[in-house]
């Protein structure tokens, strides 16, 4: 049995997540949320990192029991010298009484890292040593963080709790959609370690999807915020899938929809451990990666069971 703390709990919890603005980490921290909620915890509180400045200010120290990174990628090359991780090694000592906790952070790698079997990628995570338990979503965050913290687990993404975690009547929608859940590749970050041939088959496949009847689908952007309750209306009503957005396919797919995957970098593993097809140049190379790694079913209660354990004996 759990032990749950009820709604007189007073205990804080801090969700670090940046939310909505990137579908899909407003999706990965909708499953921990809701694995947290089923446990008793009501005080959560939703937060980027790099606001820190401000959040930090609301709360006195002794008041935060625990501190979640919910989702995202937290492991790339050198992402010990990103603004994201100064800020996480402030918070950290700014808020050391609390408990610390990964649930669901994943790697994100690209294909020359892949290739050298990321031998060839510079990372330190010793600020994570210390964590009370490391989830992780993909085989590369959970070997790397392995090295430093022997308290870490491999599992399905928190955004497989889906189907449990949302509304009832989203269930109710008919799957009727084709979609194709879009990604500017070419104006996004990754366009500058992504040859021409890549975006040219990447956009060919994109045009042949529409002839084939996939409706062209907005996924949000970092820029403008996206309202949850559209975003979760297109993952209910859809049928069958194209996308390179990691979260669009794991989100579909974990709602009863089928399609592919285009891959893009490493973050592909996260939705191969599920078993969701995977197209484009970077097939092979990433197959090859993954042999031999653990495949997850996609049922949405089984998964925040065990999130719901592993989450209530790091908060005890």
């Amino acid at each position: 049995m759990f032990r749950r703390y009820g709604r007189s709990s007073n205990k804080v919890i801090i969700l670090i997540n940046p939310g909505w603005s990137n579908p899909g980490d407003g999706l990965a921290a909708l499953g921990v949320q809701s694995s947290l909620h089923a446990l008793g915890f009501k005080n959560l509180y939703q937060y980027s990192i790099e606001d820190h400045a401000l959040w930090i200010q609301l709360f006195s120290p002794d008041e935060i029991h625990a501190v979640v990174l919910a989702g995202t990628p937290w492991i790339w090359d050198r992402c010990h010298d990103s603004e994201k991780f100064r800020c996480l090694i402030e918070v950290r000592k700014r808020l050391h009484r609390a408990k610390w906790i990964m649930a669901g952070g994943g790697a994100s790698f690209l294909a020359q890292h892949i290739q050298s079997n990321f031998t060839d990628a510079a990372v330190d995570l010793s600020v994570f040593s210390d964590f009370q338990i490391c989830i992780t979503r993909d085989f590369v965050a959970r070997n790397m963080l392995q090295k430093v913290n022997k308290n870490c687990l491999l599992l399905p993404c928190p955004s497989t709790i889906l189907p449990v975690a949302i509304d009832a009547r989203f269930s109710r929608v008919e799957k009727t959609e084709k979609r194709l859940f879009e990604h500017d590749l070419r104006n996004e970050f990754l366009a500058p370690y992504l040859d021409s041939e890549f975006l040219t088959q990447y956009e060919k496949t994109c045009a042949d999807g529409v002839l084939r009847g996939f409706r062209p689908t907005a996924w949000g952007c970092r820029d403008e915020a996206t309202e949850p309750n559209e975003i979760l209306l297109r993952l209910a009503s859809c049928r069958e899938f194209l996308t390179s957005r990691v979260h669009a396919a794991i989100s579909s797919f974990s709602l009863g929809a089928e399609g592919k995957l285009f891959a893009c970098d490493s973050r592909t593993f996260t939705a191969m451990h599920l078993g969701i097809e995977v197209c484009g140049p970077y097939t092979e190379l990433l197959k090859r990666a993954f042999i031999d790694q653990e495949l997850f079913e996609t049922d949405g209660e089984k998964t925040r069971q065990l999130y719901m354990r592993i989450l209530n004996d790091a908060l005890n």
